[in-house]
């Protein structure tokens, strides 16, 4: 029964995701004319430094995970952990995020890291991935909406960033973890199995750096198109924060896919018009989905490689 249910949520959540990429097509079709105009005066300059940053990010937050994995006790080394981390990554795009959770922990496993101790890894970090993105989420609306929210709402989003950041004190931690651990079967998380206070604060404030990055990518991306979009990239990064945590959250959306766009465009289009912000959404998510392409691409020349003596 818990079975039947699980996996009916997870349909709910993914038709929902489809049904808000559907929409977008058809938003992309019916303004396609004007998109190609947009597109013939594509500034490459800018294509180039949201790709680069992007590949930034991808190479910090394996950074971040090895660190983590590490922290934890498991023992992998550099190359092993890149191939881990990288050659499962493309799983992200399927519904559910089990086939990526499932990739690192056969990767992990051949390396001698029990499969337990990779999975607690991977929970914390899509953890301190969110957890980050929905408070500064919380705090962006200020910007976003500013003027339009009543002092009540924005009280409220003061206290939902406040919870979420007590969440991460390893106490609590623990317990919403211990939440998917038991939904696949799993025994809860031990206090043992977490790191420290500090040890979570500090991958907080790396985690918490990326996403002004990932909003600067979709910023870029929107100048790339109109170059006029880059004295507004404050915005387009707030809103782009808003809409990536909401796709990060929806577990069986993947990787974000079609609820980070839906929600990007419905924030954008009262800025842009439909036809650009549709254009930049699509844009976006095109660069970062080349830039994880390349980096599964060289995993087998990084890993292929023999140590010099």
């Amino acid at each position: 029964m818990a079975d039947v249910k699980r996996w009916t949520i997870g349909l709910v959540k993914f038709a929902v995701a489809a049904v808000l990429l559907g929409v977008l097509v058809k938003i992309f079709v019916d303004n396609f004319g004007q998109i190609r105009v947009y597109v013939s005066r594509l500034d490459w300059r800018f294509v180039a430094g949201a790709a680069a940053i992007q590949a930034v990010m991808n190479w910090t937050i394996y950074e971040l995970w090895l660190v983590m994995i590490r922290r934890l006790g498991g023992r992998i080394g550099r190359r092993p952990a890149w191939k881990a981390f990288f050659l499962p990554y493309f799983a992200r795009y399927v519904p559910g995020k089990v086939a990526l959770v499932a990739g690192k922990v056969h990767y992990c496993t051949e390396e001698g890291i029990p499969a337990r101790k990779a999975v607690v890894s991977i929970l914390v970090e899509n953890a301190l991935v969110v957890i980050p993105g929905l408070s500064l989420a919380a705090l962006s609306s200020f910007y976003l909406f500013r003027g339009l929210v009543s002092p009540a709402l924005s009280a409220s989003l003061l206290v939902v960033a406040v919870l979420l950041l007590c969440s991460l004190h390893p106490a609590v931690l623990r317990r919403v973890l211990s939440v998917p651990m038991r939904l696949f079967g799993r025994k809860s998380v031990r206090s043992g199995e977490l790191l420290n206070s500090p040890t979570i604060l500090a991958f907080f404030v790396g985690y918490a750096a990326l996403w002004p990055l990932g909003g600067l990518v979709y910023g870029l991306a929107a100048a790339a198109l109109d170059p006029g979009l880059l004295s507004r990239v404050i915005t387009v990064g707030a809103a782009f924060v808003t809409a990536s945590s909401l796709g990060q959250a929806t577990m069986l959306a993947p990787a974000g896919l079609g609820v980070r766009e839906g929600a990007l465009y419905l924030l954008l289009e009262g800025e842009t018009g439909p036809a650009l912000a549709v254009a930049a959404v699509a844009l976006a998510r095109l660069i970062t989905v080349l830039v994880d392409i390349a980096f599964a691409a060289v995993t087998p020349l990084v890993t292929g490689r023999r140590k010099s003596r």
